[in-house]
């Protein structure tokens, strides 16, 4: 739940870091889980959470206004949904998704872009 309310807000990309999102790649592959929560640390005591989030947002995305979205909205869609008061959140940003910058599938890895061969 955490996790899904931090990826509605426009700019974040991703939670964690690329290993974290690896890991969770392959506990996904051997579970059929679904529910990626990489990046998400939370820690429960008498229905108060402290929650940890690691994201990755767009270049060109404000951090600070996306960091002010994302601690407006997480604890609220965390109290409604499980009842649980959010005393404090912790926001790290990982990395910053340059355009262009997704692998091409047809690119040759070795290949540095614009080499000729």
């Amino acid at each position: 739940m955490t996790a899904f309310s931090a990826r509605e807000i426009p700019g974040v990309v991703a939670l964690g870091g690329s290993t974290s999102r690896a890991v969770g790649a392959v506990r996904q592959t051997l579970t059929g889980n679904t529910e990626n929560t990489a990046g998400v640390r939370v820690e429960l005591a008498e229905q108060k959470a402290h929650i940890g989030l690691d994201v990755e947002i767009e270049y060109g995305v404000g951090a600070r206004e996306l960091v002010r979205a994302l601690r407006r909205h997480v604890p609220k869609a965390v109290e409604e949904i499980a009842g649980v008061t959010v005393v404090e959140l912790n926001i790290v940003i990982t990395d910053v998704h340059l355009p262009g910058a997704d692998v091409d599938a047809d690119a040759d890895p070795v290949a540095p872009p614009g080499a000729t061969i």
